[in-house]
């Protein structure tokens, strides 16, 4: 699983002053990217939230096979 903006632990003189941060998943990233362009450019009209997601996640995953090649 590939990660959007992780972030290692900060230190200062040996210290650590925050916490390392995972980061979240680059596909959970791509897709609410997809999810704010679809509501934003009026592309669907549907009422239905479950297919919005559905159409963000597909986007997204079509996004990181692109990725990849």
């Amino acid at each position: 699983m590939i990660k959007a903006f992780p972030r290692p632990i900060s230190q200062v003189d040996g210290v650590a002053t925050e916490v390392a941060q995972d980061g979240m998943l680059l596909r959970d990233y791509f897709a609410a990217k997809a999810l704010q362009g679809l509501l934003d450019g009026g592309l669907l009209r549907v009422e239905d939230y479950k297919v919005i997601a559905q159409h963000s996640y597909g986007i997204a995953d079509l996004m990181l096979e692109e990725r990849l090649k």
